[in-house]
């Protein structure tokens, strides 16, 4: 797979970049998207802020290859007249005197950037957690532990406790409202943090607090872009993963968001685009000649955290088992499903069969494209949606009571909205019901131009199917227009986790 700009963006220039929480050095940091974004950046920006914990701990012995490979970007870049370089300091990064060394640029407490047109405060953001500035012991300790649990325990382990960490070692919404009003009695309508982990936007009186997040969650990761009088949050791959066409593969491009939400405390969401770092296996093989795209949503209503460990089970197993059973150049139809049901049968007998299985579930939605063909499936409310020539289209049918009711006639289409049963699922990844995969895989053909959405409800649920078909046919990006539509259903007030993931076949 390669990365490429479209052409409209490959001569754009950012006043600013700021990325935080690179945490080099840990198991889970995303060091190959990184090392591309590192590069990118400095080609494209008048000023890269590193906003603090570029590093786990100063133990250099768990650096990697790829962790020095980033080292050597920033430090390769550190002297160069038409980009300024800035570190701020994070609580993770040790002495200064050391890293200032090690990276050749002088670490601050905090930065303030000006182009003329707008000013905005950059900061850590420890500085308002009182249980670092509280409790620095607890910190080390967790630290240290963490750092046996990533050596030691499955790589989606150490991401989950990582997580669920966060919960009680920081409040995210006391550092968010911290930074805001310490901005506010300085004057600055606009500040940037990370330490919380959780890339946000919000506004507090006036003032705009926007979180750049961490590069150890599954992609794409987050950074703060400074243009003009706007600063606000991008992610990378921008705008779009564009996986490059072969013998057995369409030529697609593709982009992929999650959101935890208005509501939830954490996101129990997943998806898999091919290719990224969150879907390899053991030996670090990814599985992009596949071309499957997968959304997993973890169900309401299961003891935490059941929800998000099914939906990390099902976007790093079930490309593998397609993968193993599903010679890269198969084409045939019937072979082709017959993969998909035994991978998926296969994910839900691990779901099931374990003894701390108790509490796991999942919804999935997939489309796995072959050579002017596409195989979409999915178990539970998670959609998906193709739009050609203008017309938006469903794919999938939701396996909730609600619409069993509705399709056997025992109530309308107009009350399925409001129906005490239209969330209560009777089929989903981790239910015997599912024992056999799924029954129907839908085969259609594929046409330039087409484009495709697999969404979790806390889209659909919020944003209507004319919405949905205006956004995917008017941006012509799919990174931007799956932003676009996640953005629209927070803005819609939606109660859940958000994730959707757009496919585009690009027209002739």
């Amino acid at each position: 797979m390669s990365v490429l700009a479209p052409p409209e963006l490959q001569d754009r220039m950012y006043d600013c970049i700021v990325v935080s929480d690179l945490h080099l050095g840990s198991e889970v940091c995303q060091a190959r998207l990184l090392e591309e974004f590192l590069i990118w950046a400095f080609e494209h920006c008048r000023t890269l802020v590193i906003n603090g914990d570029i590093f786990d701990d100063l133990n250099f012995k768990r650096l990697s290859k790829r962790h020095f490979a980033c080292l050597k970007v920033i430090r390769r870049n550190s002297d160069r007249r038409d980009v300024r370089v800035v570190w701020v300091r994070g609580n993770h990064d040790g002495p200064a005197e050391i890293v200032s060394h090690i990276v050749g640029v002088e670490i601050l407490d905090e930065y303030v950037y000006s182009n003329g047109k707008i000013q905005l405060l950059i900061l850590h953001g420890d500085q308002f957690d009182r249980i670092v500035s509280d409790y620095p012991w607890l910190t080390d300790l967790a630290s240290g532990a963490f750092y046996y649990i990533q050596k030691w325990m499955p790589h989606r382990a150490a991401r989950w406790i990582r997580r669920i960490s966060k919960k009680f070692q920081r409040n995210s919404h006391l550092i968010e409202l911290g930074a805001a009003d310490y901005a506010r009695s300085r004057g600055f309508r606009f500040v940037t943090c990370g330490h919380t982990h959780l890339p946000l936007t919000a506004d507090h009186d006036g003032v705009r607090y926007i979180n750049s997040g961490t590069w150890t969650d599954a992609p794409p990761c987050p950074f703060v872009v400074v243009e003009g009088a706007d600063a606000r949050l991008e992610f990378w791959p921008l705008p779009a993963v564009v996986l490059d066409s072969d013998p057995v593969r369409p030529h697609l491009r593709a982009g992929g968001v999650s959101d935890r939400g208005n509501v939830r405390e954490h996101n129990e969401d997943n998806y898999f685009i091919p290719g990224r770092d969150d879907a390899r296996d053991k030996t670090g093989d990814s599985h992009e000649l596949s071309s499957l795209f997968l959304v997993a949503d973890g169900c309401d209503g299961w003891d935490e955290p059941g929800g998000e460990q099914a939906s990390l089970m099902a976007v790093e197993r079930i490309p593998r088992e397609i993968a193993r059973r599903l010679p890269a150049d198969e084409t045939d139809s019937r072979l082709v499903q017959e993969a998909i049901r035994e991978a998926v049968a296969q994910v839900n007998q691990e779901i099931l069969g374990g003894s701390e299985a108790i509490g796991l579930g999942t919804t999935i939605v997939l489309a796995l494209f072959r050579p002017d063909q596409v195989y979409v499936t999915g178990l539970g409310d998670s959609r998906a949606y193709r739009l050609r020539d203008g017309e938006l289209e469903r794919l999938t049918t939701d396996h909730t009571l609600g619409w069993a009711l509705a399709k056997a006639g025992t109530i309308t289409p107009e009350e399925l909205p409001n129906h005490k049963f239209k969330n209560v699922l009777y089929l989903h990844l981790g239910s015997k019901e599912a024992q056999n995969g799924p029954e129907d895989i839908r085969v259609m053909d594929v046409q330039p131009g087409d484009r495709f959405l697999l969404a979790t409800d806390g889209l659909t649920n919020v944003v209507s199917d004319p919405e949905i078909g205006r956004i995917l046919g008017t941006v012509d990006d799919p990174q931007a227009a799956a932003v676009m539509l996640k953005d629209l259903a927070l803005t819609n007030d939606s109660k859940d986790n958000v994730t959707c993931l757009v496919v585009h076949v690009p027209a002739r």
